[in-house]
């Protein structure tokens, strides 16, 4: 199980993406509520999506999510 927390920094080229088709692995972070998430426990519950976002002051993260908002009837539907 794989802690992620703020300070655990790494640089860009060492971040790599999952390949289409792969699993997340587990993780416990702190959701924008302070609780405790749980990758492994959402999944019982279905499908996840999961969108990390830096906070109200990143434009990039803003507009992203203003195009799931936009999609989010899709999303669903998934």
């Amino acid at each position: 199980m794989v802690n992620s927390t703020a300070q655990n920094y790494r640089k860009a080229k060492e971040a790599n993406g999952l390949e289409v088709g792969q699993h997340a692995p587990s993780f416990l972070a702190k959701d924008a509520n302070n609780e405790t998430f749980q990758l492994s426990e959402k999944f019982k519950n279905g499908p996840v999506v999961l969108i990390f976002y830096r906070g109200q002051w990143c434009p990039i993260c803003n507009q992203h999510l203003s195009e799931i908002q936009e999609n989010l009837e899709k999303i669903m539907d998934k």
